[in-house]
């Protein structure tokens, strides 16, 4: 085992000293733990209180950087605008869509979707014949 240099500042050994003794705590707990689980015993709550302490915070992104893409200003998200249409209809009043004078969508009829099925089906057919696998 490679022998390692300690330094010699005070200061720096009193930092690195509490420090072990703080992984040899967590590391106590954690052994108690493992040997109740093994006799069979509920964890002692002493052994699980340092376990569950709150992990150091990340560095990390903290938000939106400028000049990046995202949503919209004044855009909404469908539950948002079923929901108004909800609020509209229990109230009586329009439904948002009909409000701003966008036509409702059209329907496609049964035959009209079997048909774009066939032709569908039909490209499909004529791929995989000029590139097989």
């Amino acid at each position: 085992m490679a022998k390692t240099t300690l330094p010699s500042d005070p200061a720096l050994l009193g930092a690195l000293l509490e420090g072990l003794q703080m992984s040899r705590q967590r590391l106590d707990a954690q052994i108690a733990s493992v040997r109740a689980a093994i006799a069979g015993e509920p964890e002692p709550a002493a052994a699980a209180a340092p376990a569950e302490a709150a992990p150091a915070p990340r560095k990390g992104r903290k938000g939106k950087k400028k000049g990046k893409p995202g949503r919209p200003k004044g855009s909404k998200n469908a539950s948002t605008k079923a929901k108004e249409a909800a609020a509209a209809a229990a109230t009586g009043g329009e439904a948002p869509a009909a409000a701003a004078g966008k036509k409702p969508r059209r329907k496609l009829s049964a035959a009209a979707r079997k048909a774009i099925a066939i032709a569908q089906r039909r490209r499909w057919e004529e791929f995989r014949k000029t590139n097989p696998k």
